[in-house]
């Protein structure tokens, strides 16, 4: 769904590039044209859950915490093989919708463009912006509660 708002906001989006010089074999979920003078936005998109034993007492600490604390995990794992003028950027959402700290200045940059190109408000296009992301994380929640009730069912 980032993809697609990305896409619409014209954003040049590029799904699954080969984007870091000192890893090519790795590669980044979404490439984003963020400005046509400046460096690519290199974005790593995950979603975590907070009711695992390993962040139960993270989870606790507000709506975003296990997000946030992912992003924090990844961030480190891509900081050294990042090259001169890359950015990544984790994007990471709890199974309950609660996306971490890093979402926020994507997610607004993003709306505005895509405000900008549909010729509606920011605020409208947040708007959209916002329920079309939280559509479709239910949507993929839904899909692993399905798998996982065919699996016992089969069982």
């Amino acid at each position: 769904e980032i993809f697609d708002l990305a896409s619409t906001a014209l954003l040049l989006p590029r799904r699954e590039q080969h984007a870091l010089s000192s890893a090519p074999n790795k590669r980044v979920d979404i490439v984003l044209a963020l400005a046509l003078d400046g460096p690519p936005m290199l974005l790593d998109i995950a979603i975590t859950h907070g009711l695992k034993p390993s962040t139960l007492r993270l989870a606790e600490e507000g709506p975003a915490a296990v997000a946030t604390a992912y992003e924090a995990k990844k961030r480190a794992a891509y900081e050294p093989l990042l090259g001169t003028n890359q950015a990544m950027t984790p994007l990471v959402v709890d199974s309950f919708g609660g996306w971490g700290e890093s979402a926020e200045p994507i997610f607004a940059r993003i709306a505005m463009a895509y405000g900008q190109r549909l010729a509606i408000t920011t605020a409208q296009a947040r708007r959209i912006v916002t329920a079309r992301l939280n559509t479709a994380l239910i949507r993929h929640m839904a899909r692993l509660a399905l798998i996982n009730a065919d699996a016992d069912a089969a069982a």
